[in-house]
């Protein structure tokens, strides 16, 4: 009877770790999403649609081992929805980002010849001197956005601002 309760006991004990854990990789995984390029391309209630996808896998489970299974469930559902939510995320921002290049492209050519074609301008402002890991990871995220924006881009101009600190 003994060996019973200790069983169950660690059961229990695993239900509520991998219950916290999955708490935890709900959010480090709602960080991960926020970090794709594309991120910002999306409407805000885009933003907040996925993120609540995230936050319903979240669930309140018995602490025995039908909930051991849930919970094991979870963690998997968890690790392929990520994924598949970058995709999505990187599929949405790209098809917007060459959207607004070819509208941009055509208010360019408007009255032009359709051959010539203008380079898309853009800046981004920088420090002379990086110091940090934030501010490092914040040109990063410039530059990969700025990267984004470019892809379909036929010719661009980049124009890095430099900034004292």
């Amino acid at each position: 009877m003994r060996k019973s309760y200790t069983i169950r006991a660690r059961i229990r004990d695993a239900v509520i770790a991998m219950q916290d854990l999955l708490k935890k990789r709900v959010k480090e995984a709602e960080v991960d999403l926020k970090r794709v390029p594309e991120w910002i391309k999306l409407t805000q209630q885009e933003q907040t649609e996925l993120l609540g996808n995230l936050e319903r896998l979240i669930v309140d489970v018995n602490p025995d081992l039908a909930g051991l299974k849930i919970m094991l469930n979870k963690d998997y559902e968890l690790q392929t929805q990520v994924q598949a939510l970058k995709h999505r995320i990187e599929r949405l921002g790209q098809q917007r980002i060459k959207e607004e290049l070819e509208s941009i492209h055509a208010e360019v050519l408007s009255g032009e010849a359709p051959e010539i074609k203008q380079p898309i301008a853009r800046s981004i402002q920088a420090r002379t001197k990086i110091t940090t890991i934030d501010d490092l990871d914040t040109l990063i995220a410039q530059l990969q956005q700025l990267r984004g924006e470019l892809k379909y881009a036929h010719a661009f101009a980049v124009n890095l601002e430099l900034q004292e600190e």
